[in-house]
C-alpha cells in the first residue's frame, strides 16, 4: 500500500512539473525591475503634480541601472487633462529634459522621449537628445 502511495505522489509531482515547469523557468529568468534612484522618484512625483497626471511611468522597466546597449529613456505621463495648447506640453517636456540631464543617468541613454497620454485619447510625443 505504501508503495502505491509513493508512486502516486511522485506521479502527481511529475505531472505538476511537466504542466507548470515553464512558469518556474519564466520566473527564474525574468530580470528584476530596476530600482528608482531618489532623484528619479522626486522627479516623477514633481511631473505627476505639475501635470495633474494620474500616473507617471518610466521605461525601460528592466536593467535601468546598467543598460547593456544604447537605448532611449522614456517618461510616460498617463491620463493628463490635455488642452489644445501643445506649446505648453512642448515647453514642459523640455523642462523635464533639463531635469533629466541634471540627474545624470547612465551614459548608454542617448535620447529622452516624453509621452503625454490624454484623457480624450490624444497622444503627444517629444524627443530630445541627451546632453
Amino acid at each position: 500500500m505504501k508503495k502505491y502511495l509513493i508512486i502516486g505522489i511522485i506521479a502527481v509531482l511529475c505531472l505538476i512539473i511537466y504542466r507548470y515547469g515553464f512558469l518556474i523557468v519564466f520566473w527564474l529568468t525574468t530580470p528584476k525591475e530596476g530600482t528608482l534612484s531618489s532623484s528619479e522618484k522626486v522627479l516623477l512625483e514633481k511631473i505627476k503634480i505639475e501635470n495633474h497626471a494620474k500616473e507617471v511611468l518610466r521605461e525601460p522597466k528592466y536593467n535601468v541601472d546598467q543598460p547593456k546597449d544604447t537605448t532611449v529613456y522614456k517618461i510616460i505621463v498617463n491620463k493628463v487633462p490635455c488642452t489644445s495648447d501643445t506649446l505648453f506640453y512642448r515647453s514642459n517636456a523640455f523642462s523635464i529634459k533639463r531635469r533629466l540631464d541634471s540627474i545624470r543617468l547612465h551614459q548608454n541613454y542617448y535620447k529622452y522621449q516624453i509621452f503625454y497620454e490624454c484623457l480624450d485619447g490624444k497622444e503627444y510625443v517629444y524627443s530630445f537628445m541627451k546632453k
